[in-house]
């Protein structure tokens, strides 16, 4: 794994009944809003927010429970 490589995490986001996380695992928080972006749209990448990422740089877990 890149050693260099940084979890961005941006929690309730993507709200429908209940909100909802965004995860990337990237260089930096401009790449990691790029990624998103290329892979599900603007809908998306609107939601990251650099100044709200979580930044997770040494071993973590996340639960999220979903919601109907």
């Amino acid at each position: 794994m890149d050693a260099g490589l940084t979890m961005f995490i941006w929690e309730n986001v993507l709200r429908d009944y209940t909100s909802g996380m965004i995860a990337v695992l990237a260089h930096d928080v401009t790449e990691a809003t790029k990624l998103v972006r290329e892979k599900y749209g603007s809908l998306y990448a609107d939601e990251c927010v650099a100044d709200q990422a979580k930044i997770i740089t040494i071993p973590e877990a996340f639960a999220v429970f979903g919601g109907g």
